[in-house]
């Protein structure tokens, strides 16, 4: 298991099509993938999880990965989450 600490760069902070994204990315590896923030926790397996948890732009995160490839999926959550259109 891996984890990271990451600040949402997006102005719009986790709106739906970022949302719809990361899912997307999470679903290309085998490992599973949830986002922690303010003592919520949702899988990268339910989108209407995500989005309904409200992070807004400049918000910590620790995203965790668990699974064979989980450094690769760690790196590319984290990737979307850190940049900022």
């Amino acid at each position: 298991m891996m984890s990271r600490t990451v600040v949402v760069a997006d102005p719009q902070g986790v709106h739906a099509m970022l949302v719809h994204e990361l899912c997307q990315t999470a679903d290309e590896y085998s490992s599973s993938v949830w986002i922690l923030t303010q003592g919520n926790r949702s899988s990268l397996a339910r989108a209407v999880e995500l989005l309904a948890l409200g992070i807004r732009s400049g918000t910590p995160v620790k995203v965790v990965a668990d699974g064979i490839d989980e450094a690769e999926a760690l790196a590319a959550v984290c990737a979307l989450l850190e940049f900022a259109p």
